[in-house]
């Protein structure tokens, strides 16, 4: 698991894994800061809306179901999400 991550951000002085050079040396710094952005803000929504978290999974859940099913039910889109977001509604 390190290694695509020490190709990507280079070792100092290495010929296996050199530095990336001026403008692309920063965008694996760039891409961690995103990615602990969408960290801090899924944290923050569980704090303030613990639900949330179950909510996601159910919706997860319906979609895996959705495909699981060899013939699944002929319900459109629209409809589904309604559904979902009247049984989301509900809860608060």
């Amino acid at each position: 698991m390190m290694i695509p991550v020490v190709g990507t951000v280079g070792i100092p002085g290495s010929n296996i894994f050199p530095t990336p050079e001026f403008p692309y040396n920063f965008l694996p710094l760039l891409f961690l800061l995103y990615l602990l952005m969408g960290c801090g803000c899924f944290l923050y929504q569980k704090r303030r809306s613990p639900r949330i978290i179950k909510q996601m999974e159910m919706s997860i859940e319906v979609i895996h179901a959705q495909f699981a099913e060899i013939n699944p039910p002929r319900i459109s889109s629209n409809r589904l999400l309604r559904k979902q977001a009247k049984h989301y509604c509900k809860q608060f």
